[in-house]
C-alpha cells in the first residue's frame, strides 16, 4: 500500500480475508481494505469495508478509526447524513478517551469538509478551527496542515480572499517545516485559486501546474485533473 501498488494489495487482501480466522486480524485487514478502496476511489465499497471493520473492533480506539474512514468515504459518495451520523458516533468515543485527541481533531476536520460541500461555510469554519486547535494542542502538524486547508476553502468560498491566502500560506509553511509533501501537493490548487483572485496570474498558473505534475503521486488524481485544466499555458 505504501508503494501505491493497489492492485497487488487488493489481491493479497482478498486472499487474506478468505483465510483469516482471528477477529483482530480480520479487523486489521478490513481497515486496510478500506484504505486501499479509498485510494482507488471506490468510495462506496470503502465505506462498507470500514463499517465491517468497526463491527469487528475490540476497543473504542479501533472502532473510532474505522468510523472515521467510513465517514470520509461517505462524504465522497454524497451520503452526507450517514457520514455525519458516523462522525457523531466517533466523537462520542473520543470524548470518553483522552488518548483519542488526534481522532477528535479528525472528527471536526471531516465534519467541516461535509459542511463545506453542503455550502455551510460558517459551520465549516467553526469545525476546522476546532480541528486546528486540537491538532496544535497534541502537536500533530499533519492534522494542523489539513485543518488549515479546510479553513482556506471556507474563507475562499465566503469571499474572504485575504484571510484565505493567509491560511493557504500557513498550511504551506507547516508542510515545508515538517516535510509533508503529500499534503502540500494534494491541496496546492487552493494556492492557485487564491492567487488568481489576487491577479497573480503567473504564480497562480505555476501552482496549478504543480498540482498537475505532483498530485497524482501523492494520491490526489482529481486535484491533478483540476490543475491540468487550469494550469494550461496561456
Amino acid at each position: 500500500v505504501a508503494a501505491r501498488r493497489f492492485g497487488f494489495a487488493m489481491d493479497q487482501l482478498i486472499r487474506g480475508l478468505q483465510l483469516v480466522r482471528e477477529r483482530p486480524v480480520e479487523f486489521a485487514l478490513r481497515l486496510l481494505e478500506g484504505q486501499v478502496l479509498t485510494a482507488v476511489e471506490r468510495s462506496a465499497d470503502a465505506a462498507n469495508a470500514y463499517r465491517s471493520a468497526a463491527a469487528l473492533a475490540d476497543d473504542g480506539a479501533d472502532k473510532c478509526r474505522a468510523l472515521l474512514g467510513a465517514a470520509e468515504a461517505l462524504r465522497t459518495t454524497g451520503d452526507y447524513d450517514a457520514g455525519l451520523g458516523l462522525l457523531d458516533e466517533a466523537q462520542a468515543l473520543t470524548e470518553s478517551d483522552e488518548s483519542l485527541a488526534l481522532e477528535r481533531a479528525r472528527v471536526h476536520y471531516l465534519r467541516g469538509n461535509i459542511c463545506f460541500v453542503q455550502m455551510d461555510t460558517v459551520r465549516c469554519e467553526s469545525e476546522q478551527k476546532k480541528a486546528y486547535d486540537l491538532a496544535q494542542a497534541c502537536n500533530a502538524p499533519e492534522m494542523q496542515a489539513w485543518a488549515l486547508t479546510g479553513l482556506a476553502r471556507s474563507c475562499f468560498v465566503a469571499g474572504r480572499m485575504n484571510t484565505a491566502i493567509s491560511y493557504v500560506r500557513g498550511y504551506l509553511q507547516v508542510c515545508d517545516e515538517h516535510g509533508l509533501e503529500h499534503v502540500r501537493y494534494a491541496q496546492i490548487n487552493m494556492l492557485g485559486f487564491t492567487l488568481h483572485f489576487q491577479l497573480e496570474a503567473e504564480q497562480s498558473i505555476a501552482a496549478f501546474q504543480a498540482s498537475r505534475d505532483h498530485a497524482p503521486r501523492v494520491g490526489a488524481p482529481r486535484q491533478a485533473i483540476i490543475g491540468a485544466a487550469l494550469g494550461a499555458d496561456a
